[in-house]
């Protein structure tokens, strides 16, 4: 930002004394970060070139910038429950029946999310999604 705002790569200069300030993305595994953020971080990273408005059709909205209230993750409509009983997006408390989580989990060619090919699941990532979800449980 310092760099961009320097070459006025941007309408309004960004003041230094700000950058500090503004959100950012992390790791998945940066402890130091709330869990809300390194959810955030990994669903837009992985998920929101599609999950938007105007993206694939998807109902939820992944971008990290979004406030959690208007991205229709709990409770959010599916267009396919894949046979589970109740499935949503995600749902408080309950990763059994939140497709997010049962998507990150599987290896199944045209089930699994994110959709590249692989083998192997993000183990840290569905874990720290997991978490995520069941936390929502005890607000």
């Amino acid at each position: 930002l310092r760099t961009w705002s320097y070459l006025q790569m941007f309408t309004t200069p960004v003041e230094e004394s700000a950058i500090k300030g503004y959100a950012k993305s992390c790791s998945v595994g940066d402890e130091t970060a709330s869990l809300e953020d390194r959810v955030r971080s990994y669903l837009d990273v992985n998920c929101s070139a599609c999950h938007r408005p105007g993206g694939t059709g998807a109902s939820w909205d992944a971008r990290f910038g979004t406030p959690l209230a208007e991205r229709n993750i709990f409770n959010g409509e599916l267009r396919d429950t894949m046979g589970v009983a109740a499935a949503k997006v995600a749902v408080a408390g309950d990763p059994a029946r939140s497709m997010l989580h049962l998507r990150m989990a599987s290896t199944t060619f045209g089930q699994q999310m994110p959709p590249l090919p692989r083998n192997v699941v993000d183990r840290k990532a569905l874990d720290l999604v997991e978490e995520w979800i069941r936390e929502k449980k005890e607000r």
